[in-house]
């Protein structure tokens, strides 16, 4: 469905990505991921930052031949390289640093910024030292939305982990589950609903409800908690000598049941950077 992913932040920007063409792999021990060469998404922005004028903005990231990013734990990558391209703009290249501290960015093989990951990240921030500068903020605003959708799909993931994990006791009720430590005051817990009935099998619907999913990283600052509804429709499987591929139609945000995420700060949730996502949807595949 188009929009595949779209939400709504506390102060009224609005994001809709129009085209998703990720793949990559994730290590389920080491949670490393590493996202594939000559692949890309576009994404609608309304309310842009000042320094681009404001108004609505349609904006590509994609990563080029020969370049993979890597994430090792979640964090920021610590490898890779991203182009990010704008209608009528020069093309901006972002490559992470030798170090993995932050970024070097380019415009026409200029370097014209290197900022460290915190710096980068929130230079859309009107308060940013960086946020004067257009193409750091519009490099800025192409991460943070790739980031947005990495997270996304992470939750997905969770719903699809447990519900590979708890086969047998899904083919007889629903479960719950509490997979991460909750945040001081704000119990958290994983519902998941399975519509069918035996064992699980091809067609099935799963519910996944979210309640105060923290999302702890504690290497950064950047920690997330979680509240709503993820539909996993028709859940298939192909199984083969390379193993097993599962996956399925994924809603996000259901209709009159929003999912909502919010930056957490000094230990609880700050409802200024709440962002809800309401009846968006893609196609998720996982070798399992």
């Amino acid at each position: 469905m188009t929009p595949l992913l779209a939400g709504t932040s506390a102060s009224g920007m609005t994001f809709a990505v129009t085209h998703l063409d990720l793949a990559g792999s994730y290590n389920r021990s080491t949670t490393a991921t590493t996202l594939l060469e000559n692949r890309g998404m576009s994404f609608n922005v309304n309310a842009t930052p000042a320094a681009l004028g404001g108004g609505a903005m349609t904006i590509g990231i994609m990563t080029p031949a020969g370049s993979t990013g890597t994430w090792t734990n979640g964090s920021n990558p610590t490898a890779g390289k991203f182009l990010v391209i704008v209608t009528a703009r020069d093309q901006i290249t972002v490559q992470v640093n030798s170090g993995g501290t932050g970024v070097d960015i380019y415009v026409l093989g200029a370097l014209i910024a290197s900022p460290t990951w915190d710096q980068f990240v929130s230079a859309v921030d009107p308060a940013s030292v960086f946020n004067a500068v257009p193409n750091v903020v519009l490099a800025s605003l192409a991460y943070n939305a790739l980031q947005t959708v990495y997270r996304c799909v992470s939750q997905t993931y969770t719903v699809i982990e447990v519900v590979m994990e708890n086969q047998d006791t899904l083919s007889q009720s629903a479960i719950d589950v509490q997979l991460v430590a909750s945040l001081s005051g704000y119990p958290s817990n994983l519902h998941i609903q399975r519509g069918g009935s035996g064992d699980i099998k091809p067609g099935d619907t799963f519910e996944g409800f979210f309640r105060n999913w923290w999302m702890d990283n504690p290497s950064t600052d950047q920690d997330y908690i979680y509240n709503g509804r993820v539909q996993w429709l028709d859940y298939w499987e192909i199984v083969n000598s390379s193993g097993t591929t599962i996956g399925g139609d994924f809603k996000i945000g259901i209709n009159g049941d929003p999912f909502f995420e919010e930056e957490v700060n000094a230990g609880a949730p700050d409802l200024g950077t709440k962002f809800s996502y309401q009846d968006s949807g893609f196609l998720f595949l996982l070798s399992w």
